[in-house]
């Protein structure tokens, strides 16, 4: 089993269980177990502690149930469950299984010794769809993906950019194919709750529509659930931010500690530029941008770059090495950045290209793609 495998086998399900609890005589407590859900299984190398099972709240995890091992090492253990969602089998404190419980029994098997230990889940509707999506990837697209990567650093490894650029145009283009081919998985799983994890396989932001109805569809059916509740608010900034919107107002400490606002520069065409003195690739794409800059500044292009340094002199020393002799702001926050967190910016390089009345028109242009837009924006 290969480790792309072995991650999802880490992703499984159990149950949906409805259960009024009547009475603790024997009869009420077979109406529970026909409605319930039952956990069982083997625990290779059971350790001293205990075997929780943890509902998973978003980012909180909480102890919801506990699980006992026979002297055989083996368990069987029913389950009640209030709704379906994301659970942890804590192991010990040393082995953590991810579980969506739903509709299904499940057979666990672990070692129970080791964090990397050997896992084997079976009985899991989501879990075979995550599975039946990882071969699909595996089989049609990792192995192009391999190979693209390979041919692009052996260009640059060999100098030669003219390769080196067609191997890059190959990659998205592949990834363009391969998020479509994702999508129509995705539609096939209806609302399971392994979509969630499906989800993670496409730019949210890029297919911020699709994510949008995947969102609705999912509320509707696990209103409750803290993970489905979570993907909804991520939607709602991701729909602050998307094009078509007024960009939302950034106000941050320029170099000389004097608050700069974003909505100062109405009337331009702007740049909300996120990076960091320590971003590799905001660094690498950086001459890109000053040679757009220069272009067209004169025009009426005006970049605000926004960075996410901690230390003020790396970020200063970081504009003046690159040449960025345009707008710059920063709380030096780090992630914890204001303008981040209202922009919804987890991953650096990221930008937003702003009209004169400060609505978004595109995000994340870099290379060609931000001459070009420039070029139709100022008519050259």
């Amino acid at each position: 089993m290969n480790e792309i495998v072995k991650a999802y086998v880490r992703i499984a399900v159990a149950f949906v269980v409805t259960v009024f609890v009547q009475g603790c005589d024997s009869q009420s407590k077979q109406i529970e177990e026909d409605k319930g859900i039952t956990l069982s299984g083997k625990i290779n190398y059971p350790q001293n502690g205990l075997i929780i099972l943890e509902k998973v709240n978003g980012r909180e995890v909480e102890p919801y149930d506990t699980i006992t091992l026979k002297p055989d090492n083996t368990f069987r253990h029913f389950v009640a469950l209030e709704s379906p969602g994301y659970f942890r089998l804590n192991i010990y404190e040393i082995q953590l299984l991810t579980l969506i419980l739903n509709n299904d029994d499940l057979e666990i098997i672990a070692d129970g010794n080791s964090a990397t230990g050997f896992t084997d889940i079976k009985g899991s509707t989501e879990i075979q769809q995550l599975r039946d999506l990882n071969k699909f990837l595996q089989v049609n697209y990792v192995s192009r993906e391999n190979q693209i990567n390979q041919e692009f650093m052996k260009a640059k490894q060999s100098k030669n950019e003219s390769l080196a650029s067609e191997a890059k145009e190959a990659y998205l283009d592949l990834q363009v194919h391969k998020e479509k081919a994702v999508k129509e998985q995705i539609e096939k799983m209806g609302t399971s709750l392994a979509v969630l994890q499906a989800l993670n396989y496409i730019d949210k932001d890029k297919n911020f529509e699709f994510v949008a109805r995947i969102s609705e569809n999912l509320t509707a059916v696990y209103p409750m659930e803290p993970n489905i509740i979570n993907l909804a608010a991520e939607v709602e900034l991701l729909r602050k931010v998307s094009i078509g919107q007024p960009a939302p107002e950034i106000a941050l400490p320029g170099p000389d500690g004097k608050i700069v606002k974003l909505s100062s520069l109405k009337g331009k065409y702007v740049m909300v530029d996120f990076w960091a003195e320590w971003c590799k690739p905001c660094r690498i794409e950086n001459p890109n941008v000053v040679k757009a800059y220069n272009q067209y500044r004169d025009m009426g292009f005006e970049i605000f770059g926004v960075s996410l340094d901690r230390t003020k002199e790396k970020w200063l020393k970081a504009i003046n090495d690159d040449n960025l002799i345009w707008i710059h702001v920063s709380d030096l926050k780090g992630w914890k950045s204001e303008g981040a967190r209202i922009y919804n910016v987890s991953g650096i390089p990221a930008s937003f290209l702003l009209d004169q009345k400060g609505v978004i028109i595109a995000k994340n242009l870099r290379g060609d793609a931000l001459h070009q837009k420039l070029a139709e924006i100022f008519g050259e």
